[in-house]
């Protein structure tokens, strides 16, 4: 486990920040915070659209699900010590976690300098969900690194060999129609 329990329960606390950012921000849809469709130029940065609000954080609940996704089949296979049989999996899964959550992250470093029409309130929401961002992007980096470098050679005792005895002779004897005297053959 070394390395990769700090790495995991980091990636945890990134979660929990970012689920804390972007429920507030989710909360203040339809208050005096944000109300109806986004503020001018707030949707032109990154990946978010001018939209309504109840449909404006999809895909930051959609990024911080996949990354609780990720986080719990990495806790299944870490803790049942089997991290050597889906290593590639879970080294890929977590390269597109980490890549959303980048993602993510620049988006909402963004709002600070296009996000003039809202009020302080929502603006600190999004600075703790960029905070949440970085943190689970850095703890899903660190843990692909560690898992991507888990030494496999530790489970050979898991591997079942077996050994077959040396060489053995076996002898056949046949028959045929046209002689009465039986044929020897010796095979090694």
């Amino acid at each position: 486990m070394g390395l990769a329990l700090p790495a995991w329960l980091l990636a945890f606390a990134g979660f929990a920040i970012l689920l804390g950012g972007i429920s507030a921000m989710q909360q203040a849809c339809g208050g005096a915070a944000v109300n109806g469709p986004i503020p001018p130029g707030l949707g032109a940065v990154g990946y978010l659209a001018p939209v309504p609000c109840d449909r404006f954080f999809s895909f930051d609940w959609f990024i911080l699900f996949w990354h609780f996704f990720v986080w719990l089949l990495v806790a299944i296979f870490l803790f049942s010590r089997k991290v050597h049989v889906a290593r590639s999996m879970l080294t890929s899964l977590l390269a597109i976690a980490a890549t959303l959550l980048m993602f993510q992250a620049n988006t909402w470093y963004r709002i600070n300098g296009t996000g003039s029409g809202l009020n302080g309130n929502f603006t600190a929401r999004a600075r703790t969900t960029f905070g949440g961002a970085i943190i689970a992007a850095i703890a899903d980096l660190f843990l692909l690194l560690v898992l991507g470098l888990h030494d496999e050679d530790e489970y050979e005792e898991n591997v079942k060999t077996e050994e077959y005895p040396a060489a053995t002779t076996t002898t056949t004897t046949t028959t045929t129609a046209a002689t009465t005297a039986p044929e020897t053959t010796t095979a090694v």
